[in-house]
């Protein structure tokens, strides 16, 4: 760009989704030489950073198989009907492509995410109709420790209009595990696990406060 040549943006920090979306525990398989890109990373990009003058023509994300394919883990199965490949590389891929195509269009100075997490509820849905196999964020989990031993866990949606649900057991929650309304009073932080439910088919990785 200094050198007067047209540039698509493609940082490593903000742009590989080969890189997980987090250091959760049970994440998929990727690449592990940078660090994870989360959503909210990808979405603070500024191009106009990177140079003006419209020599930045836009961004460009990038997923490099081979960082993850090994040996037979992504090998389709023909007798389950299943293709797994595919979902893997959706799951990489949303909501992150989302938010770099926010960023592609609009300029920093009129983003906000609060306001684009509160508009990305509504795809959720839309990549359900689509039957893309999307990634679903954990629930944002607080605690406080109290007086008498126990200690008390709140919970904050990170889908609008989602469900969450827990178990205080130490187990992994599921579509069918008790629904969080309300601060919940443990004894032990680490028997706590919480998921985000967008759909029976669609919830997030199991988060610990702990």
């Amino acid at each position: 760009i200094a050198k007067g040549n047209y540039a698509l943006l493609s940082p490593v920090e903000y742009c590989y989704f080969d890189m997980p979306e987090s250091s959760t525990p049970g994440e998929v398989q990727a690449a592990t030489w940078s660090r994870p890109v989360s959503v909210e990373q990808v979405y603070t990009l500024k191009p106009d950073a990177y140079g003006t003058g419209g020599r930045v023509l836009g961004v460009q994300a990038c997923l490099w198989s081979d960082q993850f394919i090994v040996g037979t883990r992504l090998q389709e199965i023909d007798a389950l009907n299943e293709n797994r490949s595919e979902h893997y590389i959706e799951y990489l891929t949303y909501p992150r492509a989302i938010a770099l195509s926010e960023v592609g269009w609009t300029a920093s100075s009129r983003r906000d995410y609060a306001d684009f997490t509160r508009r990305l509820a509504t795809q959720y849905a839309v990549l359900d109709l689509k039957g893309c196999h999307y990634r679903v964020p954990e629930p944002v989990v607080s605690a406080v420790k109290n007086d008498d031993g126990t200690t008390t866990v709140t919970l904050t949606p990170s889908v609008l209009g989602a469900r969450m649900r827990y178990r205080t057991d130490g187990r992994y929650p599921n579509v069918h595990s008790t629904e969080y309304t309300a601060p919940v009073r443990v004894r032990r932080l680490s028997d706590f696990l919480a998921i985000t439910e967008v759909s029976p088919r669609h919830f997030s990785l199991p988060v610990c406060p702990a």
